[in-house]
């Protein structure tokens, strides 16, 4: 089996989780998704030794792309839990992350379960901030957490490269300038105290979940609503999240410095707040 990435087939009939081979190629669970057969799927991260956070929304996230996507899928959640922790008492990282994928191109809906080693943002990148570049281009299906996706997402993270872009996200603009969320994470900007991200047309994370639930008890202003880049200027701080970055701040949009170039104070009481409830609310599996 391949030293960094592995992955297991799970069959709801017979309970049977068995390992799956992958060719050397495959290096990160991206590449597991562009290898597999189109469907949909859940990314979260394991904290040491074996907890998660919202695994049942994951589970009925799953259960909801296959929906979107108009197929009709009931997880053995039980079986999924029991299969969960046989794989990651067999990791050889102490950090993970794990994608439960679904087969929808084919009527067995076979499950995969895939681990690799969590690729964490730095403690620079919380201090000081990430840059961030812009694609032109939305979701078409932006409800639904489609394997498709990853392979577009994919694609489009080459062409950045090929034009020697640096970043650590893309963001999704609309044509008018709308940004409405990243690659594989939601959008925040503050203007004038406010709390703006888009709504509609937006994948619905569920970190952006918990965030904005957070954000309304703290009774910090909020706009459902996507920036436009031309007003990234009066955009005083920003920032993205996603199931393995948590909170974490942006620097730079384009050549758009936010703010003063460092997290601002909403930010980090946001960021704050999410870590209070992570350490109260992550779960055994």
């Amino acid at each position: 089996m391949n030293q960094t990435i592995f992955l297991w087939k799970v069959d709801q009939a017979t309970n049977l989780l068995s390992p799956v081979d992958l060719p050397n190629e495959i290096k990160t669970l991206d590449d597991v998704a562009v290898a597999l057969p189109q469907g949909g799927y859940t990314t979260f991260r394991v904290y040491p030794p074996a907890k998660v956070l919202n695994l049942d929304a994951h589970f009925s996230r799953l259960e909801e792309t296959a929906k979107l996507l108009n197929q009709s899928v009931t997880l053995d959640k039980q079986l999924l839990r029991h299969c969960l922790r046989e794989i990651i008492a067999q990791s050889p990282f102490q950090n993970v992350r794990i994608r439960i994928s679904i087969d929808l191109a084919t009527p067995s809906q076979t499950i995969y379960i895939g681990l690799e080693e969590v690729n964490l943002p730095s403690v620079e990148n919380y201090i000081e901030g990430v840059d961030l570049v812009t694609h032109i281009g939305v979701r078409n299906n932006p409800k639904a957490k489609a394997t498709e996706f990853i392979q577009h997402a994919q694609r489009i993270k080459k062409e950045a490269r090929n034009h020697n872009k640096v970043f650590h996200e893309i963001l999704l603009v609309d044509p008018d300038g709308y940004i409405y969320e990243g690659l594989s994470s939601n959008f925040y900007a503050i203007k004038k105290d406010t709390l703006w991200t888009a709504n509609d047309g937006v994948l619905s994370g569920t970190t952006r979940t918990i965030l904005l639930s957070l954000v309304q008890q703290a009774s910090i202003p909020l706009v459902l609503e996507p920036v436009n880049i031309k007003d990234i200027p009066q955009v005083t701080e920003a920032f993205i999240t996603s199931v393995s970055r948590g909170v974490l701040p942006v620097r730079r949009i384009e050549h758009y410095v936010i703010g003063p170039g460092i997290p601002g104070p909403i930010t980090l009481k946001i960021s704050d707040l999410y870590k209070s409830y992570i350490a109260q609310a992550i779960e055994d599996i």
